[in-house]
């Protein structure tokens, strides 16, 4: 099943395409994971679960309780910049959905990859992650204290056409991982390292 998003209707609410700033997006230290109260404690239908429920529609599936509370989970991990792995998101509806296991948590964080409503994020020696924003973008990974940005860059929008033009392959999936030391862990190298030409 394609990623790309295949509803024109969707192109008014991209998540964090206009109010994410570019190379400054991450997540606060110590800041509580929990997400928001299921559909029944909040307002009806709104864009984000409107556009879930059509894309599970188009594919002959049903919009449940779980599949609404783990993808606005997803949704509000994204507005705070973090890329969350599977337990993560589990953790953080413990209080909403109880009764949703990891097993129930994972299924549906890869139906919303399928859907074209999520992407994975592959970091070099860590557990997958998952990003709520599936618009193409760059992640930028530090190695040192594992922080990750996304970076949006306008010339990417045309990448994975131009990918598909020039070798014939149907893409299913896309990662843009770069590594390195973020500025934090290169400053504390450099203020760790041995004054050098003292008497």
């Amino acid at each position: 099943m394609p990623t790309k998003p295949q509803h024109p209707q969707d192109a008014e609410a991209q998540p964090g395409r206009t109010n994410r700033p570019p190379a400054t997006a991450r997540r606060v230290a110590g800041e509580t994971d929990r997400c928001s109260r299921p559909q029944r404690d909040r307002e009806p239908l709104g864009a984000p679960a409107a556009r879930l429920a059509r894309r599970l529609r188009d594919a002959g599936l049903r919009l449940t309780p779980q599949r609404l509370a783990v993808y606005r989970c997803l949704q509000d991990f994204t507005a705070r910049h973090h890329h969350p792995t599977v337990e993560e998101v589990h953790a953080a509806l413990a209080g909403t959905m109880p009764l949703a296991s990891v097993a129930t948590v994972r299924r549906t964080l890869d139906l919303l990859v399928e859907l074209g409503l999520a992407r994975r994020v592959i970091l070099p020696g860590e557990a997958e992650h998952f990003d709520g924003d599936p618009h193409l973008h760059v992640h930028l990974h530090c190695r040192q204290c594992g922080r990750v940005e996304d970076v949006i860059l306008p010339q990417l929008d045309r990448l994975e056409e131009e990918v598909t033009e020039r070798t014939g392959f149907v893409l299913v999936g896309r990662s843009l991982v770069f590594t390195g030391l973020c500025p934090d862990c290169q400053h504390a190298a450099a203020r760790a390292r041995p004054a050098t030409g003292t008497t």
